[in-house]
């Protein structure tokens, strides 16, 4: 890591692994209940990719990243979020967290209990 890599930019890295950690063991190790969830995995995922955008925008806006570029980074990282957001899901029975992994067709069912999923 270069001289550009300073506290700042430690600490957006730190608290973006933190919430990653902290988003694996609450949806696989430890809570069950899928309705809490299915409200704080918008918030993880969100709040992850933003502060994927502002690590990159701090370590590169010294190297002189001009607003264009800045705009196409985020411009690319937006549909990635969307696409993360509408493939993950929760099953309502065991509360195990579930992706799509064929865009155009959803499982029928959960792949760890085989309740039958709701939209």
């Amino acid at each position: 890591m270069g001289a550009q890599f300073d506290l700042i930019s430690g600490i957006l890295l730190g608290t973006m692994l933190a919430i990653n950690l902290y988003a694996f063991g609450f949806f696989y190790l430890v809570n069950k209940k899928a309705d809490q969830k299915r409200k704080m995995a918008p918030l993880c995922i969100i709040v992850t990719y933003m502060l994927f955008v502002l690590l990159v925008w701090r370590i590169e806006a010294p190297k002189g990243m001009e607003l264009q570029a800045f705009l196409v980074l985020a411009a690319v990282v937006a549909p990635l979020a969307l696409l993360n957001l509408s493939s993950i899901r929760f099953c309502s029975v065991c509360g195990k967290p579930w992706f799509r992994h064929h865009y155009l067709r959803a499982p029928k069912n959960c792949w760890w209990c085989e309740a039958s999923l709701e939209k």
